[in-house]
């Protein structure tokens, strides 16, 4: 594992472009090796590089813009929080599609986020790479499958048309996890229809909720693409005007036009979260912070792993994770107070970042 800080501040004037990296690039082979955790303080960074090096070694990027000093430590308390918590490596999840005579259900679309994954070619199997797993992190992989239901009574029945296993590599000394064969069992209500008298769908909130995630990713990509054509064309305020009331308007359609937004709000879920953090977004680029917080957050949701992004909403935190940003926010605000007091930088006191990052993780594993 590799953690890679990144200020801006470069006199060679290297800039990442918008073709680079290359298909066949080596760079792509060298940032595979090892995860690498990257962040980005201050407005000056480069947000797309260093979340094409998150991105392809299965890392983290944060973006951290304001209020450096103390989160630059909380940033770092998150990444440590799950580092000093792995339980598994070269995670892979296989589902299979139970087939019988009267049952043979075909794989067909694999949601896995940002994860890998692959279905076989006659469509009964699928795996997701998931990699690395941190204690207490939960990933949400839909997987869509065709079943032609034979003719069947009016009456209740129950099926498992899946079987989800999985395979890893624990680590020494590390907690045990449990990925046993589960089946995938689901209860239904079979009744004759006719085309008058259809049974409405009704769609599992847990599912609706990650379409519309899935859907925001695909709007905020786009912006990333938008947002690099209008830097090359525009400067300065411009820039951070045109950005931001592009975003803008690409949430305002993006509610009215997408089925999946509504549903999901007259299913009564709480979609407060990403429309906070949309609109601290648009904040953002019209404060001239730069598109950080945006690479930063789909990465962070593609993976569904936490990172600092600058953002409201704090998601895919663990318990360990929570503990270990608390305990950073309370020894960032000890060295701030300890400094105003003496007169000098925080940073005077503490001396080394690593020192600090040490100690919270030691408090943090001998408990409160």
């Amino acid at each position: 594992m590799d953690t890679l800080l990144e200020d801006g501040l470069d006199n060679s004037k290297f800039k990442w472009n918008n073709k680079s990296p290359a298909p066949n690039d080596p760079v792509r082979d060298d940032v595979k090796k090892y995860p690498v955790h990257t962040f980005g303080p201050c407005k000056a960074h480069d947000p797309k590089a260093l979340c094409f090096i998150a991105k392809e070694s299965k890392g983290t990027y944060s973006s951290i813009t304001e209020n450096l000093n103390s989160k630059i430590i909380e940033a770092l308390a998150v990444c440590l929080g799950g580092l000093l918590n792995v339980v598994a490596v070269d995670t892979v999840i296989r589902v299979t599609a139970n087939q019988s005579d009267t049952w043979q259900p075909k794989i067909k679309k694999i949601n896995s986020g940002g994860y890998n994954s692959s279905i076989s070619r006659d469509e009964t199997s699928c795996n997701i790479t998931i990699g690395m797993l941190y204690a207490g992190e939960v990933k949400d992989l839909i997987v869509d499958f065709e079943l032609n239901v034979p003719s069947l009574d009016s009456g209740g029945y129950k099926y498992a048309p899946l079987t989800a296993s999985g395979d890893y590599k624990g680590i020494p000394g590390g907690q045990p996890i449990d990925i046993r064969s589960r089946e995938v069992e689901f209860s239904f209500y079979a009744r004759r229809c006719t085309p008058n008298n259809e049974m409405p769908l009704v769609q599992f909130p847990m599912i609706l909720q990650h379409k519309v995630r899935t859907k925001v990713l695909k709007m905020l990509g786009t912006f990333q693409k938008e947002f690099h054509v209008l830097e090359a064309k525009a400067e300065g305020d411009d820039v951070k005007n045109l950005a931001g009331n592009e975003l803008r308007g690409m949430w305002k359609d993006f509610k009215k036009s997408k089925r999946s937004w509504k549903d999901a709000q007259e299913s009564g879920l709480n979609l407060e979260g990403i429309e906070n953090d949309i609109d601290a977004m648009v904040k953002s680029l019209k404060q001239g912070l730069g598109v950080g917080c945006v690479y930063s957050w789909v990465l962070s949701y593609q993976m569904q792993r936490a990172v600092t992004t600058g953002l409201p909403a704090a998601a895919f935190l663990t318990p360990k994770m929570k503990k270990m940003a608390q305990r950073a926010q309370e020894e960032s605000a000890e060295a701030a107070s300890s400094s105003a007091a003496s007169n000098t930088q925080p940073w005077e006191r503490v001396k080394d970042l690593q020192v600090l990052l040490y100690a919270i993780g030691r408090c943090v594993g001998d408990g409160p």
